[in-house]
């Protein structure tokens, strides 16, 4: 799975996780607890958690302010492929 993170329609930073990655949740956001930290003042602390579920990610948005967007429409939440 890849994971593109951007702002305004700029490319900020990419990652390339495993299909096995050996984890259930993954969280993203601006504290230094997130496991994908991103220092921007708009990014909410824990603003994005990634989930795996039955073989299958999903993307749930964790905070009213932000976005997240799905390609390129802003969601809640997302199966991801």
């Amino acid at each position: 799975m890849k994971l593109h993170v951007s702002k305004n329609g700029h490319l900020i930073s990419e990652y390339e996780f495993p299909a096995d990655l050996g984890v259930k949740h993954i969280v993203i956001g601006r504290s230094q607890a997130s496991h994908i930290m991103i220092d921007d003042p708009m990014v909410s602390r824990s603003h994005i958690e990634l989930i795996f579920d039955s073989g299958q990610w999903s993307a749930v948005k964790k905070t009213e302010f932000g976005e997240m967007s799905h390609n390129g429409k802003d969601i809640q939440k997302a199966n991801l492929q």
